[in-house]
């Protein structure tokens, strides 16, 4: 009677409260109240508060008296979840919802303790925290427990019955897909990943170079992920990480036509985007490192959760003693994920393995502006060091009510049946007890899973060892340790997803392994053997090397007949290679179907092809089972193309390269007259140098175009990156094949970057990490790759260098202007030395100012690596020019040596980056051979363009006829059109398409005669990229 008023009156000031403001900040505060301690809570701004930090950073005013956190009645009970709320990003982002949730809960139970005393202290909502648990803001690891997040509806438990109480927040289905990243290009960029999805959350395992492309072609809500786990820590496993959370920032705010950089700072606390845990071993804490000099402050909330090496790290006290093995890095309620380390070798590419810590960014002597050069030996690769595996176990869900048999009991219908479903017994007016046992059917385990990367035979074999840690620890877990209930919780497993690549999964230790392990078999009654585990193999060799984007590959195999040389055919789309993909397929539906039960003899029988896009139903229970309706349909080459009239393009480019030639030498006077073939041009070879298109969006990666990437190649000299997006590495696999493309990678001599904006050059360090792994034992021999880019640039390498060796020399573009080569050419004369004004902090560099200044500066020993890179690549000059889109935006000049010896000309490429049009860039590509100019607009959408310091179509068109260029190429489009944009004039325009290659001698002369037949292609319906729907099996 005296406790139900003071409870009530803290209920309805909590509700008051939350209902009032979005609370995003708050502290709890007790004190006594005889007989029962009161619960105040009371919101309170913090300005400036980080979006970035954990709960439990700024919680800590957080303060309960001591009698409130041991009182066992639903008030203290309260009390310790709330405290336990700090780490949950569900309740984070919507506090009223979840509390408010909580509350009425703890109410229901405190007016049942009203009439019964004993059923607050039995039925308490969480019991209190052990003494020796460790402290979240302790050295110790503790995991994530995702107390109430957002796909909670009740706490973990038991039932007043004893028997294990399961959440209900798994919802009506879960299931696995595969994203086969990397099966199309064996691996060079990225490595497999695998989603989970569930009703409320969406879990994934790795997010390589490419993992945001998939999901817009397959229209998977990327906003929706809540926590990542990295099998590796390297660009492979990590490398769309920079681009997907990006993407997540910006999508935040676009349904109300809003970016995160225009908010203002009160917007900015309010909206901010939804949380992304990272999990992975220790050096994950380096690579958020490096993310986060990239998205910092822009809107992306993420939280590091890096896990020790070694199981002993990871408890303390009581657990340590009892030799559990490894906890869980999550526990919300949803899934329990446990990792399991396998590290071969405790020494990693960068010293010992379990140092978490960042080492201190390298640093120059004061007032030095030279050369930058990072990039140690390295013992070990990066995706060679450490591996880890996850066991992931799927909550339960509480079993039925049959409303029948509480119909024949008597019960009521109301607050009676509620606590019966909820597994309390209740007391009839009659006096009979009903147990929930009674009118609630057997609650149902989850089912497991497991992920397993062994990257190199020595992981499979500290595998295989059960006399290993990792051995060990997987076998505790197939016993149902790393769960808080152990075995009492632990599921059926239903499969086991292997990312290994295709020469360490094909042997037969692997496969050995993979059937006598004893964490890949269930056990069943009177030990019988349990249903059977089924084994998905991602990896380019059981995949047949499908393509992973088919939208990008049905474009190539339709430009293909407009010109066979400038437009590859796309691999594995041959006749033979479609029908061996599709037998494949058709063979393992077949066996998924026949085999839908089975024991664990029947080993041979439960292996399949994780064919990308194949899903795995882990719920519904009468559902489990490998599906491959939703697997994308391999198509031929000639099927993509059979409604297109083959002698028409032909005839179409014929007559269009005809009428070229026929101008050459007429209508001088006209401004977009065809010039005649430049003498250093004409005196080239074919396969002297070529243009290689890898990526010809904006923004982000979509269905048709990759984000911006070009090589230049000479192949008897070397190679030029020229901006490298995500999934720029694997473009270039695409295009030229496997081994083309490493021999690319071996003979790169310099890359250099526009901007610091991410789409310029995310997928730079897989780049170099490629070319360190070619290279092996020789790296150390071998000259540093000189990479000239935005002063920024030089921050997010130096980060990135702390997970992996890069062996690179950085350059600040400002070392590269016209003035300082001038100067440069001048001390080499003996004429002086010239000063300039594009000092570090210069503000003539935003100013555009390209010509020699009053002050002087010294970038040190910088141009001098550039210089060295030009003569290994014949070149004479590579020249930064600036220009107007964000600080530090470049344009870029590479001249030839002479490669006509009568004039003594050679070739000439301006790009122009990212701008407006300006007239640096139009001086910049006076007589040029080529301008590779962005036109990321449309014509009409100038004040857009101006807005977001762009160029349109016709701007682009014009800065290449003012300038007098010889070929302007247009590049850089918005994602949401495949076609060739419209525009006036342009005889010597033409469009870069993904993966088109332009042969100076051959294929740049032709370009324009393209226009009209690639027009033809894309007709006027398939303007607009739709998303595709997220489907689930």
């Amino acid at each position: 009677g005296e406790r139900r008023p003071a409870c009530m009156r803290a209920f309805r000031k909590l509700h008051s409260l939350l209902r009032s403001s979005s609370v995003r900040q708050f502290a709890i505060a007790a004190h006594t109240a005889p007989p029962v301690p009161a619960l105040a809570v009371a919101a309170r701004a913090r300005p400036g508060a980080s979006r970035g930090g954990a709960w439990g950073s700024w919680v800590d005013s957080a303060r309960f008296h001591t009698a409130a956190a041991a009182s066992p009645s639903p008030l203290g009970a309260l009390a310790r979840r709330v405290r336990a709320l700090r780490v949950s990003p569900g309740l984070e982002r919507h506090p009223a919802r979840h509390l408010r949730a909580a509350s009425t809960r703890v109410a229901t139970r405190t007016r049942a303790a009203s009439r019964d005393p004993q059923v607050a202290d039995e039925g308490s909502i969480i019991q209190p925290p052990s003494p020796s648990a460790p402290h979240r803001g302790g050295a110790a690891y503790e995991p994530d427990d995702g107390v109430y997040g957002s796909s909670h509806k009740r706490p973990m438990g038991k039932s007043r019955s004893g028997d294990p109480f399961v959440t209900q927040g798994l919802g009506s289905r879960a299931y696995l897909r595969v994203i086969g990243l990397g099966t199309d290009t064996d691996g060079a960029e990225a490595a497999p990943s695998v989603l989970l999805f569930t009703d409320a959350k969406r879990y994934t395992f790795n997010v390589g170079e490419g993992f945001q492309r998939f999901a817009v072609e397959h229209g998977v809500n990327v906003r929706r992920l809540s926590h990542v786990f990295l099998t590796r820590v390297c660009g492979r496993t990590a490398g769309g990480l920079v681009g997907m959370l990006l993407t997540v920032a910006d999508d935040t705010y676009a349904a109300n036509g809003e970016k995160f950089d225009q908010l203002d700072e009160s917007d900015k606390e309010t909206k901010a985007p939804p949380t992304l845990h990272v999990h992975g071993p220790p050096r994950t804490e380096r690579l958020m490192s490096a993310v986060d000099a990239l998205v910092g402050g822009r809107g992306v909330r993420t939280v590091r959760r890096p896990f020790p090496l070694m199981p002993s790290q990871m408890q303390t006290g009581e657990s340590k003693s009892k030799s559990r093995g490894w906890m869980p890095a999550l526990d919300d309620g949803v899934v329990t994920v446990t990792p399991v380390v396998v590290a071969p070798n405790p020494i990693g590419p960068l010293g010992p393995l379990n140092a978490s810590s960042v080492p201190p960014p390298a640093k120059r002597a004061k007032g030095t502006f030279g050369a930058f050069t990072f990039g140690a030996d390295a013992s070990v690769l990066a995706e060679e060091a450490e591996s880890a595996c996850y066991h992931v176990q799927l909550c339960g869900m509480p079993g039925k009510f049959d409303p029948v048999k509480a119909e024949a009991l008597g019960v009521p219908r109301g607050k009676m049946r509620g606590q019966l479903v909820r597994g309390e017994d209740v007391t009839l007016d009659d006096g009979r007890v009903v147990k929930s046992s009674d009118v609630v059917g057997e609650a149902q385990r989850g089912a497991r899973f497991i992920v397993v990367d062994c990257p190199t035979s020595a992981h499979l074999r500290e595998l295989s060892d059960s006399k290993s840690p990792a051995g060990a620890a997987l076998a505790k877990l197939a016993e149902g340790d790393g769960t808080p209930e152990g075995a009492e919780k632990i599921g059926d497993l239903a499969c086991v997803v292997h990312l290994a690549p295709a020469d360490v999964a094909s042997s037969e230790e692997y496969r050995r392994w993979m059937e006598t392990c004893e964490a890949f078999k269930n056990s069943g009654p009177n030990g019988k053997s349990g249903p059977a585990v089924r084994h998905l193999l991602v990896n380019q060799r059981e995949t047949k090397g499908a393509p992973v984007f088919r939208s990008a590959a049905k474009v190539n195999a339709r430009l293909h007949l407009v010109d066979p040389t400038c437009f590859p055919e796309p691999a594995r789309g041959r006749a033979e290679d479609v029908a061996e993909f599709e037998a494949a397929v058709k063979e393992a539906t077949e066996r998924a179907r026949r085999v839908t039960t089975g024991t664990n003899d029947a080993f041979a029988a439960n292996v399949f092809a994780g064919i990308n896009g194949a899903s795995y139903t882990l719920w519904p229970k009468h559902k489990v089972g490998l599906d491959l309706t939703n697997a994308p349909a391999q198509e031929t080459n000639e099927a993509m193309r059979a409604d297109l009239d083959r002698a028409a393009l032909e005839g179409s480019v014929a007559a269009a390269e005809a009428a070229r030639i026929a101008k050459i030498a007429g209508n001088g006077a006209d401004a977009d007259a065809e010039l005649d073939v430049p003498p250093g041009l004409a005196a080239m070879n074919e396969g002297d140098a070529e243009i290689i298109f890898l990526g010809t969006g904006s923004s982000a990666p979509a269905k048709y175009r990759n984000v911006t990437g070009i090589v230049v190649d000479q192949k008897d000299k070397g190679s030029v990156f020229v901006d490298t997006g995500e999934g720029t590495l694997g473009q270039l696999v695409r295009c030229v094949g496997v081994d083309a493309a490493d021999d690319i990678v071996r003979r790169l001599k310099c890359v250099w970057i526009s901007h610091i904006h991410a789409d310029h050059h995310v997928g730079l360090p897989t780049i170099l990490a490629r070319r360190r792994a070619l290279l092996g034992s020789n790296c150390s021999g071998a000259d540093p790759v000189t990479v000239v880019g935005p002063k920024d640039l030089r921050r997010f390498l130096n980060a990135y260098n702390a997970v992996e060796p890069l062996h690179a020399r950085f350059v600040d573009c400002r070392a590269t202007l016209e003035a300082e080569w001038t100067r440069g050419k001048e001390e080499k004369d003996g004429e002086g030395v010239v000063g300039t004004t594009n000092a570090p902090n210069s503000s003539s560099v935003g100013g555009l100012s390209n010509t020699p200044g009053s002050s002087s500066f010294d970038w040190g020993d910088s141009l001098s690596h550039v210089r060295d890179a030009c003569a290994a690549l014949g070149l004479r000059r590579m020249v930064s020019t600036p220009v107007v889109h964000c600080a530090h935006a470049f344009a870029l000049t590479l001249e030839s040596e002479a490669t006509c010896a009568e004039t003594g000309e050679g070739w000439k490429l301006v790009y122009s980056g990212d701008t407006r049009p300006c007239s640096n860039v139009t001086d910049a590509a006076r007589g040029a051979t080529v301008l590779v100019h962005e036109a990321t607009f449309e014509d009409g959408m100038e004040e857009d363009a101006i807005k977001k310091r762009h160029s349109t179509v016709g701007e682009a068109v014009k800065v290449g006829n003012d300038a007098g260029a010889y070929r302007t190429v247009l590049t850089h489009f918005s994602q949401r059109y495949p076609k060739v944009p419209a525009f006036k004039g342009g005889q010597r325009v033409g469009v870069a398409f993904d993966l088109m290659r332009l042969d100076f001698k051959t294929g740049l002369p032709r370009v324009p005669s393209f226009l009209e037949a690639a027009r033809s292609l894309f007709p006027e319906e398939e303007d607009a990229e739709t998303p595709a729907k997220e489907s689930a099996p």
